[in-house]
């Protein structure tokens, strides 16, 4: 509606129609996913919308990411776009959880339009390799949730626990090595 009016060049039913998805954001903050992507398509005359939109998933990823319809409906370019901003506050599984999520959309009932899900997968495989600090999960969600989804290997997670592993040696000055005591 915004960019129709700006073609139209209808100042003021574009201001309404702003204040309705700044309204929209403020109420459900799942439609956040839904209006960012929709707003990513038309660029200058949806930039604020699109900016509004970004502002509700930095602030509440899990409520805008996880929640329905929250990340499932949104494309793969507006997708990589908000998996690779670091200005979202969570933790790194949150994040996992979202794309695992997005994923896997494409087996629920009320997916209709989205991607196949080999693509969806494989596109989600790469933005966990690229963007999801697999060392910064906990080891108990790696093993409970990482490693049970279709989106990472044996060998990533075996390097997240290698890096985990490292950083504890490291700032915890734990010593692995100690001499045995005899008996």
């Amino acid at each position: 509606l915004i960019a129709c009016a700006h073609f139209l060049n209808m100042p003021l039913l574009q201001d309404k129609a702003r204040t309705l998805a700044n309204t929209l954001l403020e109420a459900h903050k799942s439609l956040a996913c839904a209006i960012f992507d929709e707003a990513s398509l038309f660029g200058e005359p949806t930039e604020s919308v699109k900016l509004g939109a970004l502002a509700i998933v930095r602030k509440f990823p899990e409520d805008s990411l996880l929640s329905k319809p929250g990340i499932c409906f949104l494309r793969p370019e507006a997708l990589h776009e908000l998996v690779s901003d670091d200005g979202i506050v969570c933790e790194e599984i949150s994040l996992f959880l979202a794309l695992n999520k997005w994923a896997t959309a494409g087996n629920e009932d009320d997916s209709f339009g989205l991607e196949p899900e080999a693509d969806r997968v494989s596109i989600a495989k790469y933005l966990v390799a690229t963007h999801i600090r697999l060392s910064s999960i906990q080891p108990t969600d790696l093993i409970g949730i990482a490693r049970k989804s279709c989106l990472v290997d044996e060998k990533m997670i075996s390097e997240a626990f290698e890096a985990q592993a490292l950083f504890a040696e490291k700032k915890m000055d734990v010593r692995f090595s100690k001499k045995r005591k005899r008996r």
